[in-house]
């Protein structure tokens, strides 16, 4: 059996989290720049992918899909 590589699982998790929030919140053409912005750093900001990474390890220890569930960990 393999070693688990904690940072490696962590670091892939955290990038599937991240293009899901890029793809579900575009930015909307007509918004002012800072109202994007400050949106866009309250999502983003560093420090807010634990939640949503152990949501994803729950569902994998139980079988579940990632796609099925990255909703319910992103929200």
């Amino acid at each position: 059996m393999a070693a688990f590589e904690l940072k490696a699982y962590l670091s892939e998790r955290k990038q599937r989290v991240d293009a899901y929030l890029e793809e579900s919140f575009p930015v909307a053409a007509g918004l002012e720049k800072s109202v994007v912005d400050a949106a866009r750093y309250s999502l983003f900001a560093g420090g807010k992918r634990l939640r949503p990474i152990l949501c994803l390890a729950s569902a994998e220890v139980v079988g579940g899909s990632l796609d099925t569930v990255m909703p319910v960990a992103a929200a």
